[in-house]
């Protein structure tokens, strides 16, 4: 039996092996591909840029996903649409229809834009605005100093949100592309059997994010 392809887009540098193939589009692993590998350790030693394992692959996530149309199971996506300019986001949204098989499920964790706004207005304190602030992460706290440093952040700026998400706004934006049968998940319930390889609590749970899946129609069911 031919293995399910199950498409884990932004990983991370953390991602263990497992029956899904890991993607990620952040510079630090284009630069770790293509750098002579002292530089590369160097780079590391002094700024803390993650080391990543071997067996991710490195796409733009604002570029086609350079996989065949209706040749992947499942896709999965946690905590990385928000890091992408909405007109992108859109675009990877009906990129990933295109690759998923019909009947195949789109499965994204987001952080939960409700849940930060409803903390925001329930809390009296002085600090909540600061709190929202670094909750929604749009830009670093502080300016990055030095010609280095500055380049670095520019094009690194993968890392900052670009947009936020609540599951009505992106249950809207997954059927105007065309999915159907859209749900909100718990984490770990899913109709992909090998979710619990790579969903973890920690960003669902306690407010941290939401889940949505959908379906691409299978016009032959």
């Amino acid at each position: 039996m031919k293995a399910r392809l199950l498409l884990n887009l932004g990983c991370g540098p953390d991602a263990a092996r497992t029956d899904w193939t890991d993607v990620d589009g952040s510079l630090n692993l284009l630069w770790q591909r293509r750098m002579p590998a002292w530089l590369m350790r160097t780079l590391q030693q002094r700024w803390g840029l993650h080391h990543w394992p071997a067996h991710v692959r490195y796409i733009d996530l604002a570029r086609p996903l350079g996989f065949t149309s209706d040749s992947a199971d499942a896709i999965y996506a946690s905590h990385v649409l928000e890091h992408l300019h909405h007109d992108d986001a859109l675009s990877l949204l009906a990129e990933c229809r295109r690759v998923l098989k019909p009947g195949g499920v789109l499965r994204m964790v987001l952080p939960d834009l409700d849940s930060m706004v409803r903390e925001y207005l329930s809390s009296e304190e002085p600090t909540a605005a600061i709190h929202l602030n670094k909750r929604l992460l749009f830009c670093p706290e502080t300016r990055p100093r030095g010609l280095l440093r500055r380049l670095y952040a520019a094009l690194n700026d993968m890392h900052s949100h670009k947009f936020m998400y609540d599951a009505r706004c992106l249950t809207q934006l997954l059927a105007s592309v065309g999915f159907h049968d859209i749900r909100n998940m718990a984490c770990h319930e899913s109709r992909i059997a090998e979710i619990g390889q790579v969903e973890k609590p920690g960003r669902i749970e306690g407010g941290e994010g939401f889940v949505v899946e959908a379906v691409k129609e299978d016009v032959h069911a």
